[in-house]
């Protein structure tokens, strides 16, 4: 059974209204080419959703470049004329399809807004490809657990592109843009894993055993690791303690655990539980075990991002800018989790994305 968020299928989908906007875009241009000056050097044809859009832009472009184009005979029938000699080889289109385009122009005049409305639309389709990728990557490691390096390289991919798309609504930097819309981390309950459990557990009993081992995963895991806040706080007890050359063993981290209301309970019931969790460190070394809970506790955000970002980009009428900003602090949140011993496998090449002209940028309204 998938595991994949509801509503994750059609997220790439093109809203009505975003289809509508294509058709009058396409409409303004054919009732006054001229106006294509405002828009082609920011607009690509792959901005389009329907394929059908892309020929007809792509074909109208290449009309106004041509000679049998000039400014003087701008009329509406010579256009269609010319355009429907140029697009017969678009399947169900026809010359319907273009008088269709004109009906869903408003305005002509409004043509840039229509132009930014088109670009934000496939900003929002371009996010939402990445989070599928996301998705699919994380399933298919649910079934044979060996995924883990594709979905940070999946990550990793999607933040580059995420800051393009930044870069071209003219938001360089996603951080400044206020999340109004979405809570910057809104809880997801997930029921925790026994084996992810048991793993903390046995890596708990084992630093409490042989504590000279704290040092050296202090710098690997932090309580957000564990699947509940029980054990990560118990293992920040442990970190506070080694850092203040306490003595460790079960009896006086059981008495520093009573002391920061870990263990409330005084009941003889409750240290039994406690020595049975944590008394005895099984045979399994403690960095096999904080890479496992590192896997575990990556696996987990991944999941848990994946919803959140399915859900941000399923909200109707949400400003792109507000979905690329909660998405680029997503997707570092995600890739600062990184497994430490997975990191030579999967770190991409340093890329840094193409500064765009000011004339390639969409404009602001």
């Amino acid at each position: 059974m998938s595991d994949l968020p509801e509503g994750l299928d059609g997220l790439y989908d093109a809203t009505p209204l975003e289809i509508h906007t294509e058709q009058a875009l396409l409409g303004a241009l054919l009732l006054a080419p001229s106006l294509a000056a405002q828009v082609r050097d920011w607009l690509e044809a792959e901005d389009f959703y329907r394929p059908a859009h892309q020929e007809v832009y792509t074909t109208l472009l290449a009309y106004i470049d041509s000679p049998a184009y000039t400014p003087e005979s701008d009329s509406l029938e010579q256009t269609l004329m010319i355009m429907w000699e140029r697009i017969q080889h678009i399947p169900n289109f026809g010359a319907l399809g273009l008088y269709e385009l004109v009906e869903r122009c408003p305005k002509p005049a409004h043509v840039t807004a229509y132009a930014l409305m088109v670009v934000e639309a496939d900003t929002r389709r371009a996010v939402a490809l990445h989070i599928m990728r996301l998705a699919q990557t994380l399933e298919r490691h649910r079934q044979d657990g060996k995924q883990l390096p594709a979905l940070f390289a999946a990550a990793e991919s999607a933040k580059i592109i995420v800051a393009r798309l930044g870069e071209r609504l003219d938001v360089p930097d996603l951080s400044s843009v206020v999340l109004r819309r979405l809570d910057a981390e809104p809880a997801i309950a997930t029921a925790p894993d026994r084996v992810d459990l048991d793993h903390q557990d046995q890596l708990l009993s084992a630093l409490i055993a042989a504590p000279h081992q704290i040092n050296q995963i202090h710098d690997l895991l932090d309580a957000g690791d564990f699947s509940d806040p029980y054990r990560g706080q118990l293992f920040t007890l442990l970190i506070t303690m080694a850092e203040n050359k306490a003595a460790i063993d079960l009896v006086t981290v059981m008495g520093q655990a009573q002391r920061a209301g870990l263990l409330p309970d005084p009941r003889q019931e409750t240290f039994d539980r406690f020595q049975e969790h944590f008394g005895e460190p099984g045979p399994a070394s403690v960095l096999w075990l904080t890479q496992r809970v590192q896997e575990s506790s990556a696996l987990a955000y991944a999941s848990a991002a994946v919803i959140r970002l399915t859900n941000a980009a399923a909200l109707p009428g949400l400003d792109p800018r507000e979905l690329l900003a909660f998405a680029a602090q997503q997707l570092q949140t995600l890739t600062a989790r990184q497994p430490y011993h997975l990191q030579p496998l999967y770190q991409p090449p340093a890329l840094e994305a193409p500064a765009l002209e000011p004339s390639a940028q969409a404009p602001r309204l």
